[in-house]
């Protein structure tokens, strides 16, 4: 007897059970992130995240002082911050191999001349305001400052190893900043400077907790070129830097307090909650897996925890 033979299976086509409104939605968040990413890295090529944290942290301390400040003076200390950076950067494109270099340095590389261009315009500028609003002691305390920078600068290019490695490099940045950060803020009389030197010894262990990141962020690239850096130096304390972190916001925590006494009655707790806040971030950013060329605009963009206060006061 003659058997039938059985009849293949039916395969279905495949079908997308996405619909159109989801797969839109997917679309719109690639497109975000990846816009997301294109502006902090535009942020961080042009060295205009260093300015920004700086004067937010400036107009931070007038508030908290209660002191007016101008625009020139602003302007003044933006253009002061970022020619630093830039000029540190556009330095390194000379000393740095294409492999060693970070994006950033790799972008100075590449548009060499006409970062240069953009600098002495930014300093020739920064000289003019310098010299029609300030006389006395503060122009005398801005050039020295402005000139200790500048050695330092010099000295990270002419001697990478003694000013990268063995010197303390981060908290040597930290404390620059903070007192160009504080000097304009801090330049009225007070009856006590002691909340003055708690504040700004604050931020500077702060900003000092930001480049720490940042290196710690940048240490295996370090350690593979054989970079001079903390990380070569130091390469088990970098990759166990954590608890550090957590030591330097109890510290600026401790010493935040213990203006209160001096500062009005609101001030030290919002000084408190903002540093907070900012340290969190930085450790957040040092726990995250943020992709590593993103890593120093983030932890920079930590730092505008102000923003918080100076927005609720708008």
């Amino acid at each position: 007897m003659a058997t039938s033979l059985p009849t293949p299976a039916t395969t279905l086509p495949e079908t997308d059970l996405t619909s159109p409104a989801d797969s839109a939605f997917a679309k719109s968040l690639a497109l975000g992130a990846n816009f997301v990413r294109w502006l902090l890295m535009a942020l961080n090529l042009s060295c205009l995240d260093a300015p920004l944290v700086a004067v937010t942290w400036q107009a931070f301390a007038a508030d908290v002082f209660q002191i007016q400040l101008s625009g020139s003076r602003v302007a003044l200390l933006a253009l002061a911050i970022w020619c630093a950076y830039a000029g540190d950067r556009w330095l390194d494109g000379f000393r740095l191999t294409s492999k060693s270099a970070s994006p950033r340095h790799r972008f100075a590389r590449r548009f060499r001349i006409e970062m240069a261009v953009v600098l002495f315009l930014g300093i020739a500028a920064a000289l003019v305001i310098a010299g029609r609003e300030l006389s006395g002691g503060i122009a005398f305390s801005s050039w020295l400052l402005a000139g200790t920078a500048l050695v330092f600068i010099a000295g990270t290019f002419t001697s990478p190893t003694l000013f990268r490695a063995r010197l303390p490099r981060e908290l040597i940045v930290g404390s620059l900043v903070a007192a160009a950060v504080c000097l304009f803020p801090f330049e009225a009389p007070s009856e006590s400077l002691f909340p003055k030197m708690v504040f700004a010894a604050s931020i500077a262990l702060l900003f000092a907790t930001n480049g720490l990141v940042i290196a710690r962020s940048e240490h295996p690239r370090d350690l593979l070129l054989g970079e001079a850096s903390a990380a070569t130096r130091w390469p088990r304390v970098m990759e166990k830097l954590r608890p550090f972190l957590w030591i330097a916001m109890a510290t600026s925590a401790t010493i935040s307090l213990a203006a209160g006494f001096a500062l009005s009655s609101a001030a030290p707790s919002v000084v408190l909650a903002i540093l907070a806040i900012a340290f969190a971030g930085l450790l957040w950013v040092d726990r995250s897996k943020i992709a590593t060329d993103l890593k120093p605009v983030a932890a920079d963009l930590a730092l505008l925890a102000p923003w918080l206060m100076l927005f609720y006061e708008l």
